[in-house]
């Protein structure tokens, strides 16, 4: 496995600053900027994930009749660091980096021909609807209910921690198709359209951002909400194949650029205090490890337990960076100062929000079961 930058990906990654600078209106980079998380509006969203898509930069990873460009490693993290770099928004939802992969993987024909243009283009904003409130990381538990009923399901019961749904249009969910069972057993994936009646979203105010009103999380409730059959991904009662494909695409979405963002902060903000510069260059050590752990699965050859040692690795470290942050502000961590002495946003939202990161996507404690179970033979 040869994962070496040359020459031409280096050049290449400067060719996507130059279209990035170029192309990212200075309005919009504000927008992000200013935000303790880098949210902005659904409009502006969209936008971007078009020009990218226009450019064919969107998915290069994916096949060639799906958009695809079949770009080497290499590549694609030079590609997905400048983006970090440049601040860039993040996709319109969930639906490019976790559903689209397991409409690839599992969906029918009929499903990708569908929904993939509209994940692509962002016509549709998905969010995802695992959690509930008496399963999270624990998505054996999961109890919303799918009942068959000629060729629909209805769905009854609720989703909790759903990021986005405020945002959405559409939610993939792990629903209970079988009432009499239990566990992994018994459990469906489901594509459900939002737009209709039967479906409410009420926001969750977490710390972070209950200052500024703006949220991320909600919980979902369904009321006899319909779905046709067409729209179960996979066999009846194998949804948990289909959910595990998706939880493995978030857990080994590259964290390094994003750690790499932070330190590139870091490191303006340190100064000469010796304790943050000897926390910085330790964060840039391990953040060597997990950017070469990563190549090492766009290459195709991810080491045992590679999704969970992401997950694991990736959000320590976003963690500690913040914290690192967070500090370098001292006393004005909630609510900076700028060089005026106006009132601006610190980083200490930002590390409330990043407290999740251990959390979301099956907690640290499961993934380390994992790794023992998978790496280790415990």
């Amino acid at each position: 496995m040869d994962i070496r930058f040359s020459q031409a990906d280096l050049d290449f990654a400067e060719d996507v600053r130059v279209w990035v600078r170029a192309a990212y209106p200075a309005e919009m980079r504000k927008a992000v900027a200013a935000s303790p998380h880098g949210r902005i509006g659904r409009d502006e969203h969209v936008w971007w994930q078009r020009q990218l898509l226009a450019k064919n930069w969107l998915v290069p990873h994916w096949p060639a009749m799906w958009g695809g460009g079949d770009w080497p490693p290499a590549r694609l993290h030079l590609f997905r660091l400048v983006l970090a770099d440049e601040n860039t928004p993040d996709f319109a939802g969930a639906g490019v980096e976790l559903l689209a992969p397991v409409l690839l993987r599992h969906g029918s024909e009929a499903q990708r021909r569908r929904y993939i243009p509209n994940i692509l283009d962002a016509s549709h904003w998905w969010c995802q609807g695992y959690s509930e409130p008496g399963a999270g990381s624990d998505l054996a538990a999961v109890a919303l209910r799918a009942k068959r009923s000629g060729g629909r399901y209805v769905l009854n019961g609720t989703k909790l921690w759903t990021t986005g749904a405020h945002k959405a249009d559409h939610i993939f969910v792990l629903a209970r198709t079988d009432a009499g069972s239990s566990g992994r057993q018994g459990l469906s994936f489901l594509l459900v359209d939002m737009r209709q009646g039967g479906v409410r979203v009420e926001p969750i105010i977490t710390l972070d951002g209950a200052p500024s009103g703006d949220h991320e999380v909600n919980q979902v409730f369904f009321d006899d909400t319909v779905v046709p059959v067409e729209d179960l991904v996979g066999e009846e009662g194998q949804g948990w194949i289909c959910a595990r494909s998706a939880l493995e695409a978030e857990r080994t979405t590259q964290s390094s650029p994003h750690v790499k963002r932070a330190l590139a902060e870091l490191r303006r903000a340190v100064g000469d205090d010796p304790a943050l510069r000897r926390r910085a260059v330790m964060l840039e050590i391990d953040c060597l490890a997990l950017e070469w752990t990563e190549l090492r699965c766009l290459a195709g050859q991810p080491p045992m337990g590679a999704a969970s040692i992401l997950r694991c690795a990736g959000g320590r470290l976003e963690q500690l960076a913040e914290a690192a942050l967070y500090d370098s502000d001292g006393e004005r961590g909630m609510i900076g100062l700028d060089a005026r002495g106006d009132a601006v946003c610190g980083h200490g939202p930002r590390y409330l929000n990043g407290r999740k990161r251990t959390i979301y996507g099956g907690t640290v404690e499961i993934q380390r079961n994992i790794i023992a179970k998978q790496c280790l033979g415990l």
